[in-house]
């Protein structure tokens, strides 16, 4: 067992009511406020959804925190990337210590519980691995499952929030065929607009905006010679723009991914979760979670934007909007539009 097992498709029905149940919470958390950040709301709320299903504890009362540690160390790394020459830590060692500080606590807790839950956590602990093996695992997970789910779900609702049909349209299919019901496993398979517009807001926005790779043999790319052990970077933002693969590549047309548009698209030109063997694992718990919560939220809280200020995204290792999304709450009564 490794960390693989914790995303198999047995898990997903328990996975899908935890998640349906924080964004229910959330959702009666936004409807107090009138004013919101959409991406610091988006990332709290996945921060509780993977703390809840594959370390099953709650770490929602320290969101806020943990969410500030993760951006920081974030910063850091792009900043060393840009320029590895960059020696100054800034904030960075005091963001590590505090994650450090939460998954070992976590992990300390889970070897002396009696009774522990069968979660990704507990069955990290059970293998012969070391403290330090085990919190480098949870700590991949812990920053790269949380960071590219919450940005991405901000993303989207950014984009529904400027773009009234497609926002229409994704509340109409909720409402006709969910209604008030829970959003579980079997609901989100019958949400088609729903997923197609989420797939078409990583094509806009694709949270983890490039991807690099290393030659292992040398090898001619169109005029560029690579030597063995050359790294390529390729930009996941840039070719997913691109007019000889999209048409119209700078709208949002979530109909894209309608089954006859999307089985049209030019093979790798979509890379959202990356590609071979070192692809997302997380892929269809990320699009369910993400299915679930648009779900949940379309029809109890509308967001709406200040017209005249786009958000803007920043390149750090993942594709964040700078500074924020500020958004207006409004509160529906559920079914409403």
């Amino acid at each position: 067992r490794d960390v693989s097992e914790a995303f198999q498709p047995q898990h997903y029905r328990h996975y899908a009511a935890q998640i349906h149940r924080a964004a229910l919470d959330a959702a009666a958390r936004l409807a107090h406020d009138s004013e919101v950040d959409l991406e610091a709301e988006m990332l709290k709320l996945s921060l509780d959804i993977i703390g809840k299903t594959l370390f099953s504890v709650n770490l929602l009362d320290q969101a806020n925190e943990l969410s500030r540690a993760v951006a920081e160390i974030l910063r850091h790394l792009t900043a060393r990337i840009q320029n590895p020459l960059s020696l100054g830590l800034g904030g960075t060692r005091a963001a590590v210590r505090l994650l450090d500080t939460m998954i070992f606590k976590m992990i300390e807790a889970r070897r002396v519980q009696h009774s522990p839950p069968p979660d990704l956590l507990t069955s990290l602990v059970r293998l012969e691995l070391s403290t330090l093996e085990i919190r480098d695992a949870l700590m991949n997970l812990f920053v790269a499952g949380h960071e590219t789910s919450g940005t991405s779900l901000a993303w989207t609702l950014y984009l529904l929030a400027t773009h009234p049909a497609p926002l229409a349209r994704l509340q109409a299919e909720v409402r006709e065929r969910i209604g008030s019901r829970e959003v579980n496993l079997e609901a989100a398979g019958q949400l088609p607009y729903t997923l197609q517009t989420i797939k078409e807001s990583m094509r806009l926005y694709p949270p983890v905006h490039s991807l690099g790779r290393q030659a292992r043999r040398a090898v001619r790319i169109g005029r560029h010679e690579l030597k063995r052990g050359a790294l390529v970077v390729v930009s996941t933002y840039l070719l997913q723009r691109r007019e000889d693969y999209f048409s119209e590549p700078l709208l949002f047309k979530p109909e894209r991914f309608e089954t006859q548009a999307e089985a049209v698209i030019p093979k790798n030109a979509y890379l959202p979760f990356g590609l071979g063997a070192r692809a997302c694992i997380g892929k269809h718990f990320a699009l369910l979670q993400a299915q679930i919560i648009l779900a949940t939220l379309a029809t109890r809280v509308r967001f709406e934007v200040q017209a005249g200020t786009p958000a803007q995204p920043e390149m750090l290792i993942t594709l964040r909007p700078r500074n924020g999304i500020r958004a207006r709450v409004q509160t529906l009564k559920v079914g409403a539009s």
